[in-house]
């Protein structure tokens, strides 16, 4: 790279890091991602990269361009231009192998199918969270959660090692019963709960809350225990 071509890449990483400083009192993921495609689409301009690819080029700089947006939300605008205009070099680094783009419907169902993959993700990572809480705060064994929710104990230690995708029904029936959980943790405290559902109960007609949970009833548990404590009261 020329003298006059790094004043000009240092020039513009400055005046995105200024740019920057100034979106902070409202910084959102759209404005940032709109302040680093004008950028990328000047420095494109400015180096004269070939339409073709430039496309390309400015849609991988904004998907790679997540830890520049926590860099900004952390204050460090430095950083966060130097991320941005740094992963623009290595994009345009490698031009003579990327692949012209004619078609911005390809890139569109690509960052689609990505949204969809990571969602994906963060819906095992809630249900992995749910079941562990459920099982310490009620004493559950595994194989007595699979139980709770109608599949095996050994579905229910994939589960939780991230082995398989948790299923939108059974994710869906996981969320309510965490519901639940709160209700009953507003009743109970947090050492008593699971000798409570252990202990039968004429409220059960002799049988133990657990033994209705385990049936997948937790939130009829809770509807039972929330009745006669407010009767009590």
């Amino acid at each position: 790279m020329t003298p006059h071509a790094d004043e000009s890449l240092h020039d513009i990483q400055a005046t995105l890091a200024v740019e920057m400083v100034k979106q902070l009192p409202h910084l959102t993921p759209d404005a940032f991602m709109t302040l680093v495609g004008r950028h990328v689409r000047q420095l494109n301009d400015v180096f004269q990269v070939p339409v073709p690819q430039a496309d390309l080029v400015e849609a991988g700089v904004l998907q790679n361009s997540f830890p520049a947006f926590l860099l900004l939300q952390r204050r460090d605008p430095a950083r966060a231009s130097w991320w941005v205009v740094h992963t623009w070099q290595d994009y345009t680094g490698e031009l003579h192998r990327l692949p012209a783009v004619d078609d911005k419907q390809s890139l569109l169902a690509y960052d689609e199918a990505v949204h969809q993959f990571l969602a994906s993700a963060e819906r095992l990572d809630e249900g992995r969270r749910i079941l562990r809480r459920l099982t310490a705060v009620l004493g559950l064994a595994q194989d007595e959660a699979g139980r709770m929710f109608g599949v095996s104990g050994e579905t229910i230690r994939r589960w939780d090692r991230g082995k398989v995708r948790i299923p939108d029904s059974r994710l869906a029936s996981l969320v309510s019963a965490e519901a639940a959980l709160a209700r009953l943790e507003a009743l109970f405290l947090p050492d008593r709960l699971p000798q409570a559902i252990r202990r039968p109960a004429e409220l059960f007609q002799g049988e133990r809350a657990l033994d209705l949970i385990l049936r997948g009833r937790i939130s009829d548990v809770a509807s039972r225990y929330e009745a006669v404590l407010a009767y009590q009261a």
